[in-house]
């Protein structure tokens, strides 16, 4: 129960945000704690009391794949309390296929592991609706891989792919490089080189995403190969704490 000064409660009140829900774990006979990229806040971790009872605070809200406004207020710890929520957005066309919520969820969690918490990048959750928007509308291939390497744009951990880490030295057009995912990009083999091959229509089409050209096209499926297997070996490495 909050103390009271002068005949006024000391509890913060609540903040709205927009914000989607990255993670939802069952916690005691009716809770939940939920994980949420904010507008506002960041991420975030709260826990929702009474969230798989209770419709009338939450209703569909912390259903996957949708945009909603939570009302959030400091709880215990870093975990804060979620007490009610409701949907502005959602995406129904991601839910009737398998594709698309696999690759939503590959990239949600790509973004729940990178993005730190409490840091408060509103550009975050526009891509993640952007990300929403285009699986809604079939957009499926390569979505994972682009998404990924924007996330790790906006908040400064991209990897370095136009020349080596070390030396600088530039490849030449077609040419494989080593990439590196420890170190954070290509290193040419003189400097040590890296444990994954990257063919070089692989770099050159992550190297557009990074750059935000519009309507980057999805590469050939053996490039994409080359470019998911990089980008995931590179989150895994990077994780956020």
């Amino acid at each position: 129960m909050a103390t009271k000064r002068g005949g006024f409660s000391n509890a913060r009140p609540a903040e709205e945000t927009a914000a989607v829900l990255l993670r939802s774990v069952d916690f005691g006979e009716s809770d939940r704690i939920v994980t949420l990229l904010t507008e506002r806040l960041g991420r975030v971790s709260a826990l929702a009391k009474g969230a798989r009872n209770s419709r009338k605070r939450f209703g569909a809200s912390l259903e996957p794949f949708q945009v909603i406004v939570a009302s959030l207020a400091p709880g215990s710890g870093e975990l804060m309390r979620l007490s009610e929520a409701r949907v502005v957005r959602s995406f129904p066309s991601i839910l009737g296929s398998l594709d698309a919520m696999r690759e939503a969820g590959r990239a949600l969690e790509a973004i729940r592991n990178v993005a730190p918490q409490r840091h408060v990048e509103p550009r975050l959750l526009m891509l993640t609706e952007q990300l929403f928007e285009a699986l809604d509308a079939g957009r499926v291939e390569g979505i994972f891989a682009k998404t990924s390497l924007r996330v790790l744009d906006i908040i400064g951990l991209a990897p370095r792919l136009d020349a080596c880490l070390v030396c600088g030295r530039v490849p030449g057009a077609g040419q494989s490089a080593m990439f590196d995912p420890a170190r954070g990009g290509i290193v040419c083999r003189a400097c040590g080189g890296g444990p994954i091959k990257l063919a070089s229509a692989a770099r050159v089409w992550m190297m557009q995403v990074l750059a935000n050209e519009d309507d980057v096209a999805p590469p050939p499926k053996d490039v994409l190969r080359d470019a998911e297997h990089a980008v995931e070996a590179f989150v895994t490495r990077h994780v956020a704490s």
